[in-house]
């Protein structure tokens, strides 16, 4: 895979207009041309993506707007922007793409694609309005017995592949189609791993077991499958799978560990550390084993401490042959030095329902306790209950506690705020996610939990969820340590 991305800034209208005429682009570039009229949005994002994360621009559209972005890649590459919804589009070195927005009651009917892969990009389109009908992204299948979502299932699949085949009438060769046959498959296992926990919050229990073997996604042709790497939903599929994985090793070894866990004489190590070493020791292919150690590696790193997962990063080093990879691993080691318990927090800002701004920094001299949010986050909203009732056992302590909100609608926070009893102090931040706050603390995803000591350093930036910080009183070991007396 040759993944060499960069996001230019955007240029003024003029400059913009004199690329457009140009016939020929470059062949390491892919121009990217908005023309965006009546915008119903205030803002749109551009998300480039590859196996090591992805870079972002917000714009504003306050007004009729043509913009241009220029991206650098030597491989054909998806894209992604977003403005109240999102979709993907699809960009070839030397190729030049123009998007119309337009406002709309669907994304499908206020966009057109043209240049030169109008094609493929106005398939996606197409596709991407078909799966919001279907609520595809959403509660697709919630609530259904297993043979129904089975069943409703192979019939999107049907609906997917007519789409296709009407679509690569004109250059049915391209690789792209033979991408997208294979994404149909994709996007089918990851609603059956959804299913089971849609199943769960639509009926209120889980999904017997015998019913949970129909419907369970089978990853393993995916294990010799290096030619799908590029495929977002190769890489997440990829992702579910190493996650269960390690999950199921790790409470094997609990299991079998069990007294020697109580006595003390064992701890168990990092959850992604068990998959790791099932990758080393049983995923053949070489390109598809590098991926699930890189991504491994990515998600040890995001619960924000390096002593815990030493060892799995020493497993990675040694096991990786992606140099590229392996630079990566290293870079994002020295950069979480910066983020460990007992350095100064980076300094980040909020603001209250009524608008003023708040930094953490501002609290210094108690214990801060924060709880990244949304409106929109089911996760953090079934630990609000916890998380009140570790708010009220300690309200006679030298600690606070913030709900730091991701929500892009302030208009949306606050009305939760209003209809809710929202315990501690509320901020939210300026723009939603990514914003300064998870960049800062290098977090891509929410519930997260942090906690500050008095002189404002970190004591923690990916503590357990509040349910089992209560039932193990793990505030108790901060508060009560003697050197915090003089607070």
């Amino acid at each position: 895979m040759n993944h060499h991305l960069v996001m230019l800034s955007v240029f003024a209208v003029g400059i913009c207009m004199f690329f457009s005429c140009c016939n020929k682009v470059p062949d390491d570039q892919i121009i990217v041309e908005y023309r965006i009229q009546n915008p119903d949005y205030e803002t749109i994002d551009f998300f480039y993506s590859d196996v090591f994360g992805f870079d972002h621009k917000q714009v504003l559209t306050s007004s009729d707007t043509v913009v241009f972005d220029t991206v650098f890649t030597l491989a054909p590459m998806y894209l992604r922007f977003s403005t109240k919804e999102s979709v993907e589009f699809y960009g070839e070195p030397g190729s030049h793409i123009v998007i119309d927005l337009d406002t709309g009651a669907f994304l499908s009917e206020r966009i057109n694609v043209t240049g030169n892969l109008r094609d493929m990009n106005n398939y996606l389109i197409r596709l991407a309005g078909f799966h919001d009908e279907m609520n595809w992204n959403g509660g697709f299948g919630r609530g259904l017995e297993p043979e129904a979502f089975l069943e409703l299932l192979d019939s999107i699949r049907m609906v997917n592949e007519g789409f296709l085949e009407t679509a690569k009438k004109r250059n049915p060769e391209h690789v792209f189609w033979t991408q997208q046959f294979e994404n149909i498959k994709l996007n089918a296992l990851s609603r059956m791993y959804y299913y089971p926990m849609l199943y769960r919050s639509a009926k209120g229990k889980y999904l017997p077991k015998e019913w949970y073997e129909l419907v369970k996604p089978d990853y393993n042709y995916l294990l010799e499958r290096p030619d799908l790497l590029d495929l977002g939903l190769m890489q997440s599929n990829l992702d579910a799978y190493i996650f269960n994985k390690s999950l199921a090793l790790a409470n094997k070894w609990t299991d079998e560990n069990r007294e020697a866990l109580i006595e003390g004489s064992l701890s168990r190590r990092n959850v992604y550390e068990y998959g790791t070493q099932f990758v080393i020791d049983s995923v053949n292919n070489e390109e598809v084993r590098n991926f699930l150690l890189l991504d491994l590696a990515k998600r040890a790193f995001n619960r924000g401490e390096l002593k815990p997962i030493e060892n799995l990063l020493v497993l990675f080093k040694h096991n990786c042959t992606n140099n590229e990879y392996v630079e990566f691993v290293k870079k994002e080691e020295d950069s979480w030095r910066k983020l460990q318990p007992g350095e100064l927090a980076p300094a980040v800002r909020g603001e209250t329902p009524d608008g003023e701004s708040r930094a953490l920094s501002e609290f210094k001299g108690q214990f801060v306790f924060v709880d990244v949010w949304a409106t929109s986050c089911g996760p953090c909203i079934g630990e609000l209950p916890s998380f009140r009732e570790l708010v009220k056992a300690y309200e006679d302590r030298n600690i606070i506690f913030i709900m730091y909100s991701m929500d892009d609608s302030r208009e949306d926070w606050l009305n939760y705020l209003e209809n809710n009893e929202m315990p501690g102090i509320q901020l939210i931040s300026e723009r939603g996610m990514p914003c300064d706050f998870s960049e800062t603390y290098k977090f891509n995803g929410i519930p997260r939990y942090m906690l500050f000591d008095p002189d404002g350093n970190i004591i923690g930036t990916g503590l357990e969820r509040p349910s089992y910080l209560k039932q193990i009183k793990y505030l108790d070991t901060s508060l009560d340590d003697p050197k915090w007396e003089k607070y």
